[in-house]
């Protein structure tokens, strides 16, 4: 062997020794199983165990005989399910369908806005952040004032020709559906913003100089290249949906009495005491979740037709590209591109204003009613206006602060976030490192499963779960929610970074292997290399385990250790102090909306990167 072929041996990273691949997998094990015991050791018992209660005639208390399928039997025989699943049907197709449409428009519109794109970015970034549990209590009392206004009585009339066409019942879903579309519209816009940064301007202009319709433009191109971005985000406000939806139903203590499938195993396992009959009807949740989920990792794991992604993100270019622009949109030459009408440039800029402002309102409209509530007198409720306020005063800040344990939940919902995010952070950096670089058998399947257990219906586990919290003395502690949010969490964030780490070239990491350890080459290479994305898995982690109400509300009990979505959510219904609660809502939500909307930019750039780097 020549001298030259020697160091070309000596140099590869694929040379090497005997015996490594073993050890290779073994660490990738080690790696993956923290995220494997938080998620599966929290959602696999409790799967198992629903399913051997839906087979009994088990209350929620006391065991029962096995009866086998008869709940399942009994459901599907029955009047009331056929209805819950008819709603859940409804609900979801039309709230699917209005958060599309909004949260399609509301992207394409921010992607061509200019001036002043940061603000109005940050207001929509604002509903996700904000804690879903306190927004709620906005809609409930915009659609129901408490006090009478200039609306009122048109309001009334509206509601009455509603419930004689289709039901009293159907006023506080609309509320839990405006909620609901108004919070995951904006989290869809920013999922689709990222895809949209995403396409090389060079693509652009050369479908405009192929095509001259905007509509073919957008249907042949844009969406083709947003399409990872455009499944996952849908697929994930899907889920969101029901977590709102839920939440709503117990923070009105079952005031909302239209029947989804998910309230319907609420209301009988918690409610009525028909545990097993509840557990039935959770599982019969899973068929259609099993269906949407293959449906979409199908369309999310399909190569794209046409150009290989690599080329169709040529002009992608890793860290270099995200300072181009205000949020790192790349913006092609245009001298080619067949230039519109003098008419059309006229009116471009006035409608991007009027789109700009438009979204600007959508998004802070019901934190703005929060916030006026809080520094509006009480005098001026029989004015009638509830959109403004003419005295405005602290007092309402000033009494919550310290006639309640404001400071008591604020510091419990830090400790909360700070820890959780924490876990999620380093248990799917490492799962999502080892599933993608250290050849884990199977590491594809296990980061699909990983993903669909965050579709698991929440009350699948409450009760098992509940058990064995009861049993290591875990109830009623912070660490149980903290526990509980991760099977919330790291499935998406494993998943986002397995994504970029699976497209990431690793040739980087394989040389620099020569010079150092795995660990160090970790720290210093692959951890900063990945900020971006930790930020965006950061900032989502933040969203949900500030608006979690179903697992907080049920496992925190003493006043001591709610957070300030329990503490002010439970009571934020009520008419009694009325202002002090909504102030108390504004000061303690102001603190996380203002962190995490400084990393707002981050964000989306750690969302274009994971899906680029991983298409």
């Amino acid at each position: 062997m020549s001298s030259t072929q020697t160091f070309v041996l000596a140099q590869s990273p694929r040379a090497t020794p005997p015996g490594w691949r073993t050890r290779e997998r073994l660490l990738g094990i080690g790696l993956l199983l923290p995220a494997l015991v938080l998620i599966f050791g929290l959602v696999l018992y409790p799967f198992v165990y629903d399913v051997w209660l839906s087979m009994t005639a088990s209350s929620l208390t006391t065991s029962g005989d096995f009866v086998g399928l008869a709940n399942f039997a009994a459901l599907l025989g029955n009047r009331e399910f056929w209805i819950a699943a008819r709603n859940s049907a409804t609900y979801t197709l039309l709230t699917t369908a209005l958060r599309l449409v909004l949260g399609l428009g509301m992207a394409l519109a921010l992607w061509q806005i200019r001036r002043g794109r940061v603000l109005v970015f940050l207001a929509l970034f604002v509903p996700w952040v904000f804690p879903a549990a306190l927004t709620a209590v906005a809609f409930y009392w915009l659609m129901s004032p408490p006090f009478h206004t200039f609306y009122t009585m048109d309001l009334l009339a509206v509601r009455w020709a509603v419930a004689d066409f289709v039901g009293e019942d159907i006023w506080g879903v609309l509320a839990v559906a405006f909620h609901d579309v108004w919070r995951s519209s904006a989290f869809l816009a920013i999922f689709l913003l990222a895809g949209f940064n995403s396409i090389p301007g060079e693509q652009l202009d050369y479908a405009a100089l192929e095509c001259n319709s905007l509509w073919r433009r957008f249907w042949l191109v844009i969406v083709p290249c947003a399409r990872r971005f455009l499944v996952l985000g849908l697929l994930l406000s899907l889920i969101l949906s029901f977590l709102d939806y839920i939440s709503m139903f117990v923070q009105t203590g079952g005031r909302i009495t239209w029947p989804l499938i998910g309230t319907l195993a609420y209301q009988e396992s918690f409610l009525n005491g028909r545990a097993s009959v509840g557990s039935a009807a959770t599982l019969l949740q899973l068929p259609v979740w099993i269906v949407i989920l293959w449906i979409g990792f199908r369309l999310f794991e399909r190569e794209p037709r046409g150009a290989p992604a690599r080329e169709v993100g040529a002009s992608w270019t890793g860290p270099a590209a995200w300072d181009r622009g205000v949020l790192g949109r790349t913006t092609g030459s245009t001298s080619r591109m067949r230039q519109p009408g003098a008419w059309r440039r006229r009116l471009r800029p006035l409608a991007l204003a009027v789109a700009g402002v438009t979204i600007t309102a959508f998004a802070v409209f019901p934190i703005w009613w929060i916030f006026l509530q809080a520094v509006k007198p009480i005098s001026e409720d029989q004015i009638g206006n509830p959109f403004w306020t003419w005295a405005p005063t602290l007092d309402g800040f000033d009494e919550v602060i310290h006639g309640r344990m404001v400071p008591q939940w604020l510091l419990n919902t830090a400790i909360l976030l700070v820890v959780g995010i924490t876990l999620t952070l380093v248990a799917s950096m490492l799962a999502a490192y080892a599933l993608a670089r250290l050849r884990v058998p199977g590491a594809r399947w296990i980061a699909r499963l990983l993903l669909a257990s965050y579709f698991l219906p929440q009350p699948l586990v409450l009760i098992p779960i509940y058990q064995v919290f009861l049993w290591l003395r875990l109830d009623n502690t912070l660490a149980s929610v903290i526990l509980l949010d991760q099977t919330l969490t790291i499935p998406f964030a494993t998943w986002l970074l397995f994504t970029y780490f699976e497209g990431l070239p690793a040739d980087v990491e394989e040389h620099a292997t020569l010079d150092g350890s795995r660990w160090t080459v970790f720290r210093h290479i692959v951890v900063p290399m990945s900020v971006p994305v930790l930020i965006a898995c950061g900032i989502f982690t933040a969203g949900v385990m500030s608006s979690d109400f179903v697992y907080a509300g049920l496992l925190l009990v003493h006043d001591q250790v709610k957070t300030i979505a329990v503490g002010l959510g439970l009571i934020g219904l009520s008419l009694d102090e009325f202002n002090s609660i909504t102030g108390g809502i504004g000061a303690t939500a102001a603190p996380l909306v203002i962190a995490c909307a400084a990393f707002a930019p981050a964000y989306v750039r750690g969302l274009t990167a994971a899906m680029i780097e991983g298409s």
